[in-house]
């Protein structure tokens, strides 16, 4: 039973009857930083009809936001500004390990019948409004945003398994399958965490000693369970860092400052 989280349900949002899509106007906590009068938050155009959402059966949503209760101005922009289905449902944990978080929704998710998927997104990211959209539009099992770290070398949150049985960061260049992917930003079908055993997400080290991160240990159970991870780099969400937002620039400056002859 989920008892922690905080849960809206946007059903009856918009007129009644209709399947249109929302653009939702949440604020889940007090915004940390004041906004000045001035500052707008800068979009690029949708490139996705929203009519080819409204002639298809429009998914059903839990939104699972694990969040330390104190969010960056940036992300909460970002939440008040993302496009999603009707009925959808928001659920925020505060103050628990990502893993315990990242469990707990999987476990309200199987509790709602009329979900179909899992969107979760961590509270130090930034994303454009047609991100869910986006992610939809690809109908895979497992799809993630394209993020980078946001300290140290800034390597893409992106893996491929090589033949000595590690994983390596790579960076996409086009919509691929990889064989694991940081989850600061993915959607799930539902049928994904219906097949798996609790729990979904762990992390700790395996009987040869390797320590495995939440994202890497969810990974390998879907990928093992017969389901395929994909990434669209199309859809790529900013790391908040201590200082910067670390995205994609961020990545290829550091690499190419690292790697001067």
């Amino acid at each position: 039973m989920v008892s922690n989280g905080v849960e809206k349900s946007f059903g009856e949002i918009g007129e009644k009857g209709t399947q249109a899509l929302l653009v939702t106007s949440i604020i889940i906590s007090l915004i940390s930083h004041p906004l000045s009068s001035g500052m707008r938050r800068e979009t690029r155009s949708l490139l996705i009809p929203l009519e080819r959402f409204l002639i298809m059966n429009i998914p059903n949503i839990l939104i699972g936001l694990p969040t330390n209760g104190f969010n960056d101005y940036r992300f909460t922009l970002s939440l008040a500004s993302l496009i999603i289905p009707e009925n959808s449902t928001l659920m925020a944990i505060p103050r628990v390990m990502i893993d315990t978080a990242r469990n707990m929704f999987c476990e309200k998710l199987l509790t709602m019948p009329e979900k179909t998927h899992l969107l979760m997104i961590d509270d130090d990211m930034t994303f454009e409004p047609d991100m869910l959209l986006r992610m939809l539009d690809r109908d895979v099992d497992i799809i993630g945003a394209l993020a980078f770290k946001r300290a140290g070398d800034f390597q893409p949150c992106v893996y491929k398994k090589r033949d000595d049985g590690n994983f390596y960061p790579t960076f996409p260049k086009e919509f691929k399958e990889v064989d694991a992917i940081g989850t600061g930003a993915i959607l799930i079908k539902k049928e994904v965490i219906e097949k798996l055993k609790y729990p979904f997400f762990e992390t700790g080290f395996d009987d040869e000693g390797q320590h495995w991160s939440v994202d890497m240990d969810f990974s390998k159970k879907a990928t093992k369970a017969g389901f395929k991870i994909w990434v669209d780099p199309q859809i790529e969400c900013g790391h908040i860092g201590n200082s910067e937002v670390i995205t994609k620039n961020s990545f290829i400056k550091y690499y190419n400052d690292n790697n001067k002859k």
